[in-house]
């Protein structure tokens, strides 16, 4: 368990170390997927492990939303990285909680 809590606070620390455009679409999305356990009706260690799973998936996202776009024009690291975050949360909530 000390290791997941490891993992957690590095993602959140390169998440928010990020381009601060990126933080709206991770604050946004990390809303909707607290939304989604919610409705899950989900026990606490179950939906810290679903939130967990989906930080790490969005921090891999943004990670290589931000290595493969080079000399991107202005406003292409945005979109590549929301795209990443919404990727990374659609992959990660849909096998885990598909009735949602």
């Amino acid at each position: 368990m000390h290791r997941l809590a490891t993992q957690i606070l590095v993602a959140a620390t390169w998440l928010g170390a990020s381009a601060a455009a990126s933080a709206d679409a991770v604050t946004d999305w990390n809303q909707r997927a607290g939304g989604f356990i919610a409705d899950a009706r989900m026990g606490t260690p179950p939906a810290v492990r679903v939130m967990a799973l989906v930080q790490t998936a969005v921090l891999d996202g943004v990670l290589g939303a931000t290595a493969t776009v080079g000399a991107a024009p202005p406003g292409a690291l945005n979109v590549s990285v929301q795209a990443a975050v919404a990727a990374a949360n659609r992959s990660t909530l849909l096998p885990l909680l598909p009735t949602q």
